[in-house]
């Protein structure tokens, strides 16, 4: 339920809004609001999805991604909507479910934003929703005209969900419709909680979401959340909302070339080796840009930066996902902080210190320096503590050494 403090106002660009109507300070909730439907990633253990036995005999007749991947791709969409998509199959399930009730009415008064998808992704939706009419095999359900509705309002409108807050990443996706009128911005002034999510008698997730202040919200000024991870750079967090929001950001920090001073977009000249280069305002309809350096007028393609990103993200996925071994923990410790270290290095020679890709490789780091220093068998414990403090001491001299060659 809406805290007395929020109004819904209209506005002919930025639609129907959530406003201030009393000033707000950090920390104050401006908002609860239970969740409306809520489900694990998909695909997911059974045992930690667990799916109901309507759901099960859904999911038996089209289990989704393992599936619906070897077919979508002969669609001609993809990307950021088939991802989003297949990891929310069970919620789309479990809301098809609702069908008829108060809950599955509120649902279908969640924008779908149709209107501006593209061919693609419209091909990627009608294809998902085709899959999921047919698994439902109701005559009495959903049409496929709701169905396809229900995708794209979980396209412009889902919020990532923890089981706990010390999760890393979210491991659920929730529909609440209360929260669907806050604006997005990526120096937003409130700060979505989703960290209640817990299974409830039926074997469902369920739980409550909070807003809260993050700075001094004035009456009358638009509440405004970040609908995608702010640490990530411009050009990232613009295409991203581009693809699955269906609008281009232009939030103050998105305006500004130096991505609200902190350079976390600008890439390293590499004709004058002096100077950085910035992102030029990007447009989905000029296609590619460019990155232009201030010092010698040198320019980057678009297309350049994407290939080193895509594979220094790679690189990074592939450090997370390496297993944690049960023995020679110290070594393996030791070899991580020498490959974090090595990614930190080769990214800073590309990217600004505030780089997404930096920034996450030194968490990661850290992360792993805890792992190693509390070992599962006692007799690790004295030797793990000391060799992953070195590997995350390395990894901090690779970045000093990076950034004393930025600062040549």
């Amino acid at each position: 339920m809406a805290a007395a403090g929020l109004a819904v106002r209209s506005h002919e660009v930025e639609g129907r809004h959530y406003a201030a109507v009393r000033g707000f300070v950090p920390g104050e909730v401006l908002l609860t609001a239970p969740l409306d439907v809520c489900a694990a990633l998909w695909p997911s253990p059974l045992h930690v999805s667990r799916p109901t036995a309507a759901e099960l005999a859904i999911l038996r007749r089209n289990p989704g991604v393992q599936l619906v991947r070897s077919n979508a791709r002969t669609e001609g969409g993809g990307g950021e909507v088939f991802t989003l998509l297949a990891a929310a199959w069970l919620l789309a399930i479990r809301a098809l479910l609702m069908h008829g009730t108060p809950t599955w009415a509120r649902l279908m008064s969640l924008d779908d934003n149709a209107r501006l998808r593209g061919a693609a992704d419209a091909a990627v939706v009608h294809h998902f929703a085709t899959q999921l009419h047919a698994a439902l095999d109701d005559e009495s359900g959903p049409t496929l005209g709701e169905v396809a509705r229900l995708l794209g309002a979980i396209l412009v409108n889902v919020f990532g969900t923890r089981s706990t807050p010390r999760e890393p990443a979210p491991d659920g996706l929730a529909l609440v419709v209360a929260a669907s009128l806050f604006n997005h911005s990526c120096e937003p002034n409130a700060i979505v909680d989703l960290d209640g999510a817990r299974e409830d008698g039926g074997g469902a997730l369920s739980g409550a979401m909070s807003v809260r202040a993050l700075a001094p919200i004035a009456q009358g000024e638009p509440v405004l959340v970040a609908y995608v991870d702010t640490i990530e750079p411009r050009y990232h967090r613009r295409r991203q909302l581009a693809k699955s929001k269906n609008f281009e950001c232009a939030c103050a920090r998105c305006a500004d070339p130096t991505d609200g001073g902190r350079f976390a977009s600008a890439v390293r000249c590499r004709a004058c080796a002096r100077g950085w280069q910035l992102e030029q305002l990007w447009s989905s309809a000029a296609g590619d840009g460019e990155w232009l350096c201030a010092a010698c007028g040198a320019r980057t393609p678009e297309r350049d930066v994407r290939a080193w990103d895509a594979a220094m993200r790679a690189r990074l996925d592939a450090l997370l996902a390496a297993p944690a071994k049960s023995s020679g923990a110290v070594d393996d410790s030791a070899r991580a902080g020498e490959a974090y270290a090595q990614l930190v290095a080769d990214a800073l020679e590309w990217c600004h210190p505030n780089h997404a890709i930096v920034v996450q490789a030194l968490v990661a780091a850290v992360r792993e320096h805890a792992r190693a220093a509390a070992p599962a068998e006692a007799a690790a414990a004295d030797a793990a503590p000391a060799s992953a403090l070195a590997a995350a001491e390395r990894v901090i001299r690779a970045a000093e050494r990076a950034l004393g060659a930025l600062e040549r």
